[in-house]
């Protein structure tokens, strides 16, 4: 049975933090932990992949440290090699944007590139991610995810008929 999912939004550099390497993760951290005691988490899923966490630079994610042998992690992410395959990857949309701006203006290339980005990856990927997060037996989910895709992915899930929660749209640990 599908129960509900939490979704908790925050930079992907605070989900990759280390406590002694930036202020605020141990305080994400806290509030992670209340989190899953508040409202009996049962798995976590992360818009993460293992190339972003090494990219990242780092070996695991503030969730992967939390959730010890009882609390499953998954990374819902699409890899490098998926966008590749789906024709979703940065240098296949920079490739693109180029091919269509030849104006030399900097500024209006990144401005399409960005939109193009958000238009297309983005919701291919938080598509994939939703399925990825449905494959799961254990519920309730903790979702954690870029702020970017908090809002779109719970209104897929509810487009779905899953019930889903935004915990934190944007987590800032010094609010």
């Amino acid at each position: 049975m599908i129960g509900e999912v939490f979704i908790f939004g925050t930079s992907h550099s605070l989900q990759c933090g280390k406590p002694e390497g930036r202020p605020g993760v141990s305080r994400m951290e806290a509030e992670i932990r209340r989190i899953i005691a508040k409202f009996g988490i049962r798995r976590i899923a992360e818009e993460m992949s293992c190339d972003g966490l090494r990219e990242s630079g780092t070996h695991e994610t503030v969730c992967q440290r939390l959730a010890g042998e009882d609390l499953p992690v998954q990374f819902v992410d699409l890899d490098r090699a998926e966008r590749t395959k789906l024709a979703i990857s940065d240098s296949q949309i920079v490739g693109f944007v180029l091919g269509l701006l030849h104006s030399g203006n900097e500024g209006e290339e990144a401005r399409v590139r960005e939109a193009l980005t958000d238009q297309l990856c983005h919701e291919v990927r938080e598509r994939v991610c939703v399925a990825r997060v449905l494959t799961g037996y254990e519920w309730p989910v903790l979702y954690v995810c870029g702020a970017d895709h908090a809002v779109p992915v719970r209104r897929l899930l509810a487009g779905i008929g899953v019930r889903a929660r935004i915990v934190h749209r944007d987590f800032d640990p010094d609010e």
